[in-house]
This record gives structure tokens, C-alpha cells and sequence, in this order.
């Protein structure tokens, strides 16, 4: 039962990002409300399967890298709690349109330096620092174990994100240029994220363990 779960979450977890980059190239050229409900929806369940999978990670951790191993999962669930916040909010509060202008303004994600913009690049920013523990707490025995770890460690400098907000890096940036350059952003991030999916798959399939 637990390398079936692990082997599903690490599954939908690949799957999600995925379409979420699918959507994001796509976005690059058009801008479509479809894809943004796809892009949130996707959003919600690819956190969701990610504690799922730092937990399956967490019964192949040695004793002696527990404490790293705890902490990215707890980050994980923090990373969570804030974008589903966001996008939960997306799809009901602003898509729904049913409360005042000024309320759903307040509310809105389309815009950079937004309220809920800042909370999904923190969200962001805790997922990746949530990555970088993980990766501390695997030693690697394989090409498989050895390349998950680079790119998790790697995934990890993507913390810096979480900075971004407190500049005035991202305002002003409502043009359909700003917006595509972003989604250009995330579609990069797509890519070095995808490879862990797979590589947790290939972990949880060839463990003894679980």
C-alpha cells in the first residue's frame, strides 16, 4: 500500500506540472481563461501530491538526515496551504465574480504585486527551500537517487523568488508582454521540476523499503 501511494502521487505529481507547463507555453502566445482555470486547478492538485510524495521520501530517509527530511515535508505542507489559498480563491471568489469590484480587486491574481500574487511567489519560494532539504536527505546509491538529488538541491536556489516582491521588480508588468515573459518563467520552471516527478516515480518503484 505505501509504494502504491507513493508511485501514484509521484505520478499525478509529474502529470500536473506537466499540463501546467503545457498551459504556460501556450500562454506565452495567448491568453485564455480556460487556461488559467486549468493552471489553478492543476496547481491545487500538484501540491497536494507533493506532501504525498516528501512523505514517501521520508521513510527512505537514513536516521541520520530525519531533521532534513521533517523539515521539507512541513515546508511542503506550508507551500500547500498558500497556494491552495490562491488559487482556491482564483477559481471561487474571483471567477465566480458574485462580491463588489473593490472586494475581487482585492482578491485578483492577474496582475504582478497583487496581495495574492505576493503569497503564491512566497508559496513558491517555501516549495523550493522544502526541495532543497529533501534533497539533503538523500544518499544517493544509484544514477537515479544521485541525479533526483542535483536537480532537488538545484530546485532549491529558486528560494530567491520568494525575495522578488519585496522589490519593484514586478510592477508595471500588466502588458502582454510582462505577462508572457512570465509564463515563459514558469514554463522554465516546468522543466527542471518534471525531472523529480519521474525520478521520485523511478525511486519509490526500485525501494526494498516501502
Amino acid at each position: 500500500m505505501n509504494k502504491k501511494m507513493c508511485l501514484i502521487s509521484s505520478s499525478i505529481l509529474t502529470i500536473t506540472v506537466f499540463i501546467f507547463f503545457i498551459c504556460q507555453c501556450i500562454s506565452i502566445f495567448i491568453t485564455n481563461e480556460l487556461l488559467a482555470w486549468i493552471s489553478y486547478g492543476v496547481c491545487i492538485l500538484l501540491s497536494w501530491s507533493y506532501i504525498i510524495t516528501v512523505i514517501g521520501h521520508s521513510y527512505l530517509c537514513s536516521e541520520d538526515r530525519k531533521i532534513s527530511i521533517e523539515a521539507g515535508k512541513l515546508l511542503a505542507v506550508v507551500y500547500s496551504v498558500f497556494v491552495c489559498i490562491v488559487y482556491f480563491s482564483q477559481l471561487t471568489v474571483v471567477r465566480q465574480n458574485v462580491l463588489g469590484a473593490d472586494i475581487i480587486n482585492a482578491f485578483t491574481f492577474d496582475y504582478p504585486g497583487s496581495w495574492m500574487f505576493g503569497l503564491d511567489i512566497i508559496g513558491y519560494g517555501i516549495m523550493a527551500l522544502s526541495t532543497f532539504f529533501v534533497g539533503l536527505s538523500i544518499n544517493p546509491q544509484t544514477k537515479t537517487e544521485k541525479f533526483l538529488r542535483n536537480n532537488l538541491l538545484i530546485h532549491g536556489l529558486f528560494v530567491v523568488a520568494m525575495f522578488m516582491p519585496m522589490t519593484s521588480l514586478f510592477l508595471g508588468e500588466t502588458s502582454s508582454s510582462g505577462l508572457s515573459m512570465g509564463a515563459l518563467a514558469l514554463a522554465i520552471w516546468c522543466i527542471v521540476f518534471i525531472p523529480i516527478g519521474i525520478c521520485s516515480f523511478l525511486r519509490f518503484k526500485n525501494s526494498k523499503y516501502l
